[in-house]
């Protein structure tokens, strides 16, 4: 929600033009607690901020970046002119350029921000003095899209790492790679920050020392240097952590080396994944352009390899496999690394997999920085397809290679070219896996990261169900092997004389005694193991026997009992579950997730109060528990508890990822809608209702949201406008999100959303098809908004005729909603594609108010009025604004409240109906 947001902006345009440049920063923290990661928001923050502080050169390179984020932006254009202003008036301000944007000032106010008409809306006039006042009215004129961007922020304190040695890689130039610096933390990543402040002096590298600052980055110290780039490590004192920020050397770079640089933040800024490294910031001083970065404290693969660190066949295919869901994630972006090698891949301190070093990487539909011809890459890792140097071969196959070249190097500790031969000791199962990734067609391997990273957890499950049961037979043999020798040493030593033999019985007693204990804890494994294999294929009554057979022997082993509750549940046993979840956490008193488990089983129960005091113990150890928040919101919307409901939901909506959407938070938005509904906000209760049904389709709606729904679809503002600020709330995924549900379960809602989607972006020629595959489904929304495109000629001829037919044509066929009749009534009216007919038309109208639809409300209404039949006319706009229509509520207080028209003079009411009508439109900015 962002209510009132516009005038907040009208409020740091006051401020700005007296110079106040705290009492600006200070409204836009209010504004960003609305919206925490609206780039501009961010950056004029800043600027006032720097400004505040005398910071005037820091204050023009942030305004620069502001501009070059939206040019055309109203508000961005004002403040800059003011600043202008403001240098010219104090020359004693010193700068080393001013900015340089041609923007002006008409007068000081706020950006446009206004409600316009709907688009079915036409100018009518309704008094004497010819005041002209629209029909409906939710959509607004301004793009808000700029202010809705969000990138998460993380939160990990990093340290760094030792450096990385270089690496020859080919280049078809003479040009040292930027990218292969002396320091391993020289490789980082970003997501959207606020800007530094200078320190005092920056003209060389070398010349940084701890003492220097900028901005919030404290104690810089250069911790990696190659031709190109220097890295430096800092303290955010904002956000309380080291990162590392790197920049690229301005002497004697070439412009294409300067180009790949900022292309790789630009690049890797667009993945979010634990096992990439994220960028956090970019920003500009004198002119040269710095990235804050995730500092690991780790070393590489090539560094652990060449300091003789082993790699267990089991530690490799974790490796390998973080490795894939890392790249998986690339691919999902269009983005091919090009460059994977152990150098490239680091582990930090607690072994966590990060992949690094995209400064070659490709996107699958790009082909401007890589020309047919030229090699890029490393020899001992390139896929044969790269060799030859035509970008167009190279695509996600070539990074399985490379894949299948790691895996291969760390199992035989050699690179895979020239290639050896496999060694017979390395399972015959991973033996076809890593030369079917290495096979020298692209045909040949596997055709995606996800079919290899199937293939090789399936190995993993089988390599270690099947090391557990060696284990138990060599120990087992091992036993057998003991007691035959204590038998021989038994009859040998009798010859020796009683006391050496008792003290060799008793050694071998001992001995014996410590290999039946491995013995029992390697069955007691193989048992639970077993047990979770049946728990998993669902033969409950199995499972719970063979966990009860673990607990036997070791009745607080905490796995055993988690499987055993588990069990109990699933069985329908939920006294026992209890009782094993119970005694799970006495053994271990901090894990969360058994508190959300003995939470479920009383949550089952009926017993709300045990069951929120274990969700909230599991909150207390895991504060982003998605369950356990999502069973808070559970029952506080079944007792309609709706301020602790409010409190959880906006943790869950909260936790959601702008560029990767999924199902979890539709439920949320529902309860929200709701709670709404509850309160007779019906208007604001559309919003979510609707977000929760583009986020799950198949989602089940109750009576009073399914009215809701019918409502929405029968008005066409808050459709238009719901879809706008989902794809603001979801700026890089929205609109793909609704595309692939739309067509994966041919809804026709979901395609005209899409549509509408499109049409935000003028983009009329890609709605016109999804309107008329919906309308072959004979969804009366889409038929209207084809209509619509004729009438307006939008994408198309301008042809009012057919869009006439396209309405009839639904409405014999008895395809029929509020806004067909509204716009075939509107037809017939002002003769649109046919002969104009007032009777018709009010026939027509009347029918659309059968369902619901207040812009022919207010359309009768104002026929009324000009009939000067101003009781009719009073009830029919008065039924339109109950109906949440703002220029009928407008219309209310300024024809009948304010003029005392049918109705007693009444300004408060008057007052009333305008706050109404300003917090509606306030909420669907």
């Amino acid at each position: 929600m962002t209510d009132g947001v516009d005038n907040k902006y009208s409020e740091v345009i006051r401020a700005a033009s007296q110079y106040q440049w705290k009492q600006a920063y200070d409204i836009l923290v209010q504004v960003s607690r609305q919206t925490p990661n609206a780039p501009l928001t961010v950056m004029l923050k800043k600027f006032f901020l720097n400004l505040n502080e005398h910071q005037y050169e820091l204050a023009g390179s942030i305004l620069e970046n502001a501009i070059a984020e939206d040019a055309n932006n109203v508000m961005v254009k004002q403040i800059n002119t003011l600043y202008q202003k403001f240098l010219d008036e104090n020359s004693k301000v010193s700068t080393s350029k001013k900015t340089t944007s041609d923007a002006t000032i008409s007068e000081v106010s706020s950006p446009d921000m206004t409600i316009s008409e709907s688009r079915v809306s036409q100018d009518v006039t309704i008094s004497e003095a010819s005041e002209k006042t629209t029909v409906g009215g939710i959509s607004t004129t301004a793009d808000t899209s700029k202010f809705l961007k969000a990138e998460s922020m993380p939160e990990d304190d990093h340290t760094p790492p030792p450096g990385v040695p270089s690496e020859a890689t080919v280049i078809d130039s003479n040009v040292e790679n930027p990218w292969d610096m002396e320091s391993s933390a020289a490789t980082m990543v970003m997501s959207e920050g606020e800007k530094p402040k200078p320190m005092d002096s920056f003209i060389d590298a070398s010349t940084i020392t701890k003492a220097h600052k900028i901005g919030p980055y404290h104690d810089l110290v250069e911790i990696g240097r190659g031709g190109m780039g220097i890295v430096y490590k800092a303290f955010d004192t904002e956000n309380n952590r080291y990162v590392a920020l790197k920049t690229i050397r301005e002497e004697d770079v070439p412009e294409e080396i300067k180009k790949r640089f900022t292309r790789e933040m630009d690049i890797v800024s667009k993945l979010d994944h634990p096992n990439i490294i994220r960028i956090f910031d970019k920003f500009f001083y004198n002119n040269r352009m710095f990235f804050s970065m995730e500092f690991i404290e780790g070393k590489t693969l090539k560094e652990l390899q060449e300091q003789g660190r082993p790699f267990p066949l089991e530690e490799t295919i974790e490796i390998v496999l973080k490795i894939c869901d890392a790249l998986e994630h690339a691919h999902e972006k269009s983005i091919i690394h090009r460059d994977l090698k152990p150098s490239n891949i680091m582990l930090d301190i607690n072994n966590h997999v990060k992949v690094v070093d995209f400064g070659i990487a490709k996107k699958m539909d790009e082909e401007k920085y890589t020309r047919t011809g030229q090699v890029v890459g490393s020899i001992q890792y390139m896929p044969p397809e790269q060799m030859n140097g035509s970008i167009h071969d190279i695509d996600e196959r070539s990074d399985v290679y490379t894949i299948g070249t790691i895996l291969y190097e760390l199992i035989m500790k050699t690179p895979p070219f020239p290639l050896p031969k496999i060694k017979d000791e390395m399972p015959k199962r991973l033996k076809s896996i890593c030369l079917k990734c290495l096979h020298e067609t692209k045909e040949g391997r596997y055709q995606n990261v996800a079919s290899l990273k199937k293939d090789l957890q399936q190995f993993s499950k089988t390599f270690q169900e099947t090391k557990a049961q060696k284990t138990y037979l060599w120990l087992k043999r091992i036993a057998v092997v003991i007691v035959i020798a204590c038998l021989g040493g038994y009859s040998y030593f009798l010859q020796q004389g009683n006391d050496q033999l008792n003290t060799t019985i008793v050694q071998k007693q001992a001995e014996i005694t410590h290999l039946q204990e491995q013995l029992s804890q390697s069955k007691l494994q193989i048992t639970e193991l077993h047990a979770d294999v049946n728990f998993r294929d669902h033969n409950y009554q199995k499972a719970l026997d063979l966990y009860l057979q673990v607990l036997e022997q070791t009745p607080s082993k905490v796995s055993a009992l988690v499987g055993q509750g588990q069990c109990y549940v699933k069985l329908d046993k939920h006294k026992e579950a209890l009782s094993s979840f119970s005694s799970a956490i006495e053994a271990q008193r901090e894990e969360a997730n058994l508190y959300y488990l003995r939470g479920f089983v009383y949550h089952e129960l009926g017993d709300y109060p045990k069951a929120i005091a274990d969700y909230e113990k599991t909150l207390l150890f895991a504060n982003e528990h998605r369950e356990a928040l999502r069973k808070l919101a559970e029952i506080y919307h079944r007792k309609q508890d709706w301020e602790k409901l409010q409190k959880y939901l906006k943790q869950i909506i909260d936790q959601h990822d702008t560029k990767n959407i999924d199902h979890s938070q539709a439920t949320a938005y529902l309860y929200l809608c709701d709670m709404l509904l509850k309160q007779k906000q019906q208007a604001k209760a559309i919003r979510h209702l609707l977000f929760a049904y583009f986020l799950d389709p198949q989602i089940r709606l109750n009576k009073d949201q399914q009215a809701a729904f019918e409502f929405t679809i029968n008005n066409e503002a808050f459709f238009v406008r719901s879809v706008q600020l989902f794809k603001q709330t979801y700026p890089q995924t929205g609109v793909e999100w609704l595309k692939k549900n739309a067509s994966s379960t041919n809804h026709s809602i979901l395609l005209c959303a899409v549509g509408l989607a499109n049409e935000a972006d003028n983009n009329y020629e890609a709605a016109k098809p999804l309107y008329e595959e919906a309308a072959q489904l004979e969804e009366p929304f889409a038929i209207f908004c084809l209509a619509r495109l004729y009438n307006g000629g939008l994408g198309v001829q301008q042809d009012p005729q057919k869009a006439y037919k396209i309405l009839y044509g639904a409405y014999k066929k008895r395809i029929r909603s509020g806004n067909i009749l509204l716009q075939l009534g509107v037809a017939y009216e002002e003769g649109r594609g046919i002969a104009k007919n007032s009777k018709r038309s009010r026939q027509l109208y009347e029918q659309a108010i059968q369902l619901n639809n207040y812009e022919a409300m207010y359309k009768l209404g104002v026929e009324e009025y000009k009939n000067r039949r101003y009781k009719e006319a009073y009830e029919w706009i008065d039924k339109a604004a109950a109906h949440h229509s703002t220029v009928a509520m407008q219309a209310l207080a300024k024809i009948f409240y304010e003029r005392g028209t049918y109705v007693m003079k009444d300004e408060k009411k008057a007052s009333e109906l305008r706050e109404k009508a300003t917090a509606i439109e306030d909420y669907y900015k």
